[in-house]
């Protein structure tokens, strides 16, 4: 398995640098937002974005967020290398795309190592994929890890990156495995419209079409999404067991209701 180790630079432990927080929408917005909650600790907003780099890209021009601080990317993808099981949460060092397999766009070093220090259990940072489409078969993951050096796959971090690394600013991204890179899950083509939204009555159909599969892909995101729940309080809650003041965020007035994928 591919592996960055981050530059660990000292950050304050009790003062979080992050500033917002950006999920894809659906389960993994939500998910992430029960964690938050959980922690009962002041945090940032938490903004919710459509699937795929070209609806990510429209969606953060339209967004209020802070052109200074951290800004960290919460959400699941899908692993390309055998050592990265269903569950597993893993830091990005950084992004590469479709086409140009040698040119990545970084994560900040700064920022990774401090979430390392909150997330110890996560470990070493790995070079991401991001994808134009749902990579279904065992056949493409192998084929991405071997051409790309990938080691997990999303649809959203480089064109996150792309919109986003300005001056100032600072990005760091926390995924967590919700498919093997050893199994298939069901083509999902269908089910993501142009906006990046779901299509509930593709995405049926395309689990009924290949129940197996359907079945793998479910309890892999339930799994993956337990994580992240967990992963979001645990960075979230503050030192002292007993705050005196609790100020949750309000993660109901930016959701668009809208459903996942996982």
């Amino acid at each position: 398995m591919t592996s960055y180790r981050t530059r660990s630079q000292a950050l304050p432990m009790n003062l979080s640098p992050i500033t917002a927080i950006l999920v894809p929408q659906g389960a993994e917005y939500r998910a992430v937002c029960r964690g938050i909650q959980a922690a009962k600790a002041p945090s940032p907003p938490v903004w919710p974005l459509p699937i795929g780099g070209a609806p990510v890209q429209q969606c953060l021009a339209t967004l209020p967020l802070p052109k200074s601080g951290g800004i960290l990317v919460l959400g699941l993808c899908g692993s390309l290398q055998p050592a990265l099981s269903v569950g597993k949460a893993v830091l990005y060092s950084a992004c590469c795309r479709p086409g140009q397999p040698t040119s990545l766009l970084d994560c900040d070093p700064t920022l990774t190592g401090w979430i390392q220090t909150q997330l110890p259990e996560v470990g070493e940072s790995v070079l991401a994929y991001t994808s134009d489409r749902v990579i279904c078969t065992a056949q493409e993951k192998r084929y991405l890890a071997q051409t790309t050096g990938a080691a997990v796959v999303d649809m959203e971090g480089w064109a996150i990156l792309r919109a986003l690394s300005t001056p100032g600013r600072a990005i760091a991204m926390v995924r967590v495995v919700s498919d093997s890179c050893q199994t298939a899950i069901p083509d999902l083509s269908a089910a993501i419209s142009p906006e990046g939204d779901v299509i509930p009555l593709a995405l049926a159909i395309a689990l009924l079409r290949q129940p197996l599969a359907g079945v793998r892909l479910v309890q892999g995101s339930l799994r993956g999404l337990q994580q992240l729940q967990r992963l979001s309080a645990q960075l979230f809650r503050p030192s002292d067991p007993h705050p005196e003041s609790i100020n949750p965020c309000d993660c109901n007035r930016h959701s668009k209701n809208r459903d996942s994928v996982a």
